[in-house]
């Protein structure tokens, strides 16, 4: 089973795909909520809890599915790598986790900062996020899992079947019959022997995001229990 799906070359098509989706999605997103967050941590924005409320407003309430597909199509981005980033680059939820983490820092520490002649980029990009690297640790893996499993904005955006990430894959072997090209591959032909394909081939596809989990361990703990008890 393991060498049948190995050796299924749409298999590792999907995972270039995703690998790539992730890496782009990961780092837009990550810059996307800092820049977010810094800025609601700090008690000196005007009308800070009100655009507060503005981002958590959509955790309950989004525009839906028929206004976010055309504004992907107007936007001209359709069938291409931004329609698989952009529409989920900020999660609120990740953004309020980094808004806490970077309230616990010290206001001394910024205005020691702020005496020495740093102004507020060079302290949040020298200073803020440095000492944060627990919480952005987490919250990079958050988006990671996400956009390795993401599917509905693939299926909805994504045409060329060669852009077609890991999960529209899986669905094709699962659902679609695709194991029967598996098959031809030396396996008999049988029930049971697709079966396997389809339980192979969804072992293979997550153990790349499997191994994310040991690289961010030991700041899982911190940066988590950060948000939950101080948010």
């Amino acid at each position: 089973g393991y060498r049948s799906a190995l050796g299924y070359s749409k298999l590792w098509l999907g995972m270039r795909n995703s690998a790539v989706y992730t890496v782009l999605g990961v780092l837009i997103s990550m810059v996307s909520s800092i820049l977010a967050a810094y800025p609601l941590s700090r008690k000196d924005l005007d009308g800070n809890k009100f655009i507060s409320l503005l981002f958590v407003f959509t955790m309950w309430f989004s525009g839906g599915l028929i206004p976010t597909y055309l504004v992907v199509k107007n936007l001209h981005i359709m069938n291409s790598v931004f329609a698989m980033i952009l529409p989920s680059a900020v999660n609120v939820f990740n953004v309020i986790v980094l808004r806490t983490y970077f309230e616990s820092l010290p206001p001394s520490l910024r205005e020691a900062a702020l005496l020495d002649g740093c102004d507020d980029f060079r302290y949040l990009f020298t200073i803020a996020v440095p000492l944060s690297k627990a919480s952005i640790a987490v919250v990079a893996m958050y988006y990671a899992v996400s956009q390795w499993n993401i599917f509905m904005n693939a299926y909805l955006y994504i045409q060329d079947n060669k852009l077609q990430p890991i999960q529209v894959i899986l669905r094709d072997i699962i659902l679609m019959s695709e194991t029967q090209e598996m098959e031809s591959m030396g396996q008999k032909s049988s029930v049971s022997n697709a079966e396997l394909l389809k339980y192979t081939s969804v072992v293979v596809s997550s153990i790349p995001i499997i191994l994310l989990y040991p690289l961010v361990q030991k700041h899982f703990v911190n940066g988590v229990m950060v948000g939950a008890v101080k948010g």
